[in-house]
Formats: structure tokens, sequence, C-alpha cells
């Protein structure tokens, strides 16, 4: 359910056992509140403002009539460099003008019952949360989207527009950003490579940035794009427990920072590194889909809110699925034309629909040491 007061310009999604609030402050930033244990009832400021705006000696505070914003101690849902945010941002980019410090402000917000974006792989939502900032000066837009699905999985990420008249370069776009007021917390991340993939890694967070990447065009066995992050009494089956994951497959990045001031910061999207895009006028650009969990039932209600939102939303539980018959492991690289057509009116008779035929039938691939890329029929074979 999401529920809106306009007069307190405050936004509250809430599951069957959590909840993700923000709203917009004085400065027409969008201020994080709370992502955790469901709250019911009315909401106002006054339960969540305990970061009141402080001038420190070295900080650059916003000046709002007599009240100065200090952007580095506070929980954002949305920032970028120059400002007085000196954290790891959530996008970055530059004008024709050369213009790098961008200030998007609050402009309205809607509510979609189906949001679908072209060409991109996505969940499949409840009713969506749209926010439309802008950089006036620079006439360049976000939309920031949110969903809550009933598995208490929050779905988010971004559309930028160009509604200038020169072209945008993107340095940086990541799909979500999250902040939080402590730093007690523990990285669980998933290593490995070849053959050894997702090994289970625990880290506790300390002051700094601590990077998890992939710069090999796809997700890959290295550095898993999810992770998690448990509080400091949390275990298995109890315990606040936050999980975050990409709905893509390419190069990514994910980076979970602690302020000075034990805050804690994570963005994470398409790796920024290698990354130059530009943005012609009247162009979007759309994000990968961010997914995030909270449970207060430790590392089993957070793999369980996942497992469900993926059975649910993502390759459809409901439906049958086709039967694949690969001959690898039949076959190897010892086939030719005859033993494959064999081998496929077998899996017919099965009930396969389709047949998959693997490695060594390219080039004069008959082992693992050549060929690779003779991307051509091995005619002695087939």
């Amino acid at each position: 359910m999401i529920s809106i007061d306009a007069t307190e310009r405050l936004f509250h999604l809430q599951g069957k056992h959590l909840s993700y609030v923000f709203a917009v402050d004085a400065s027409s930033s969008l201020v994080h509140l709370h992502y955790g244990p469901r709250l019911e009832g009315t909401l106002d400021w006054a339960m969540f403002d305990d970061n009141p705006p402080l001038e420190l000696g070295s900080s650059t505070t916003l000046e709002h009539h007599d009240k100065p914003i200090n952007l580095h101690i506070t929980s954002l849902e949305l920032s970028t460099y120059g400002k007085g945010d000196y954290r790891e941002p959530t996008l970055h980019m530059e004008t024709a003008e050369g213009y790098r410090s961008l200030h998007f402000r609050y402009v309205s917000h809607t509510l979609k019952k189906q949001v679908h974006f072209p060409d991109m792989p996505q969940a499949e939502k409840n009713e969506t949360l749209c926010i439309t900032l802008q950089d006036a000066d620079h006439d360049v837009e976000l939309e920031l989207y949110y969903s809550l699905t009933d598995e208490d999985v929050l779905v988010r990420n971004i559309v930028l527009r160009n509604g200038s008249r020169d072209d945008l370069i993107l340095d940086r776009m990541f799909s979500a950003h999250y902040d939080f007021k402590h730093c007690a917390f523990t990285l669980i991340k998933l290593d490995g490579a070849w053959l050894r993939e997702r090994h289970a890694h625990s880290i506790p967070l300390s002051y700094g940035v601590f990077k998890l990447d992939s710069k090999k065009g796809v997700s890959s066995s290295d550095h898993n794009p999810f992770f998690a992050l448990q509080g400091k009494e949390a275990g298995e089956q109890f315990g606040d427990t936050y999980g975050f994951n990409l709905i893509y497959s390419g190069s990514f990045e994910a980076l979970i920072e602690v302020s000075p001031h034990d805050l804690t910061r994570v963005v994470h999207g398409i790796n920024s590194f290698d990354f130059k895009w530009r943005l012609k006028p009247g162009e979007q650009f759309i994000t990968p889909e961010s997914i995030s969990t909270y449970s207060p039932s430790g590392l089993s209600g957070m793999r369980d809110n996942l497992h469900r939102f993926t059975n649910h939303r993502i390759v459809k539980d409901d439906r049958l699925r086709p039967i694949l018959y690969n001959n690898w492991e039949a076959t190897y690289f010892d086939f030719n034309a005859r033993k494959i057509i064999k081998l496929a009116r077998a899996a017919k008779r099965l009930g396969a629909e389709c047949f998959c035929l693997d490695d060594g039938w390219f080039g004069t691939r008959d082992d693992d040491h050549q060929s690779l890329g003779d991307w051509v029929e091995h005619r002695k074979k087939l």
C-alpha cells in the first residue's frame, strides 16, 4: 500500500512486515526517513527528524531562509555531487557548458497502476509511485520509481530525460540509493570464480567505501550483484536484515559507504567504470531495476522474501516450462550429424521442445584447446 500525505509531503510504502518512508524537505530535496519494521497509523516529520541541520566547520550548507541544510549528514533518496553532500552520488553528468553540479528538486508525484519499461528486464509490479524531480537551470528531469510488492520487496529505478537543446554526458547512472542512519552492519557478499561461484563472505562495515563490481560485460562469478546488510545482533532466524540485488546481468557496481558521521549509504547499478553515455536532446535513459528487502527474521526471512519475489514476479511460477535437451554431457566434443539427429529424436520422444547443440559445432573444435571464436560450422562433424 502506498500512502501520501500531501500536506506533509510525506510518502509511505507499507508492506506486510516493512515500511519505507521518505518526504520532501524545505529545499525540495527528497529526504529518506525510514526503511525497516512496518509502521502503523498517521506519520509525520516529528517521528523521524532526529538529524537536525548542523553547520559543521568544514561543511557546505544550502541556505533556506534562516535554516541551513547540510546534505552531507542528511539521509537522502538521491544525491548529486557539488551541493554539499560529498558521499558517493547516485548519478553524475556533464552538460554541454561543462556544468557537473546539478541539483534535482521535487516537482510532482503520480501513482501508476501499470508501469512497463520497453526493452528492459523487469519485475511484475503492483501500484507504482513516480516522483518527478528537475534541475530547472539545465532542463534535465528525473523520474524515480518505487513499487512495493506483496513479497515485501521494494523495486526501484530511475529514468532521466534530457529536455535541453544540447547533449548530456552521463558518467554515472545508478539505479537506486539507500541511506541508513547508523553503521552497525555486517556486509554479506557472494564471491567466487569459475566452478566455485557464490561463496558467502562476511565483513563488518567500517569507515570508507567498499566496492563490489564486475567489468566483464556480465555480472560474472567473481562477485555476485547480490549482497546483504545485517544488524550486529542478527543471525539466521532473527534480527534486522536487508538484501539487495539488480534485475540486470551486465557489468554492475555496488558501493557501500560509511561516513565519518556513522551514516551508511548504498548505491548500485550499471558499472560507472568505462561508462560514458551521450544523451541527446529529447532522449531518455532508463536504469535497470534495483530490488531490496527488509526482514526482522534474519537471513532466513530475507531469503524467503527474495525467493517468493523471484518465483512470482520474475520467472512466473504459474506457467508451464518448455523442456530443453542439451547434448553436452552425452557427447562432449565427440559427435557427428548422425549422432546428433539420433539424440534429437530421442529428446522429442521425451517431450522436449528445444534441442541445444553445445560446444564443438564450430571451427575445428575437437577439444578444449582450439577454435574458440571460429564461429563457422565444423564441416567434418556436421
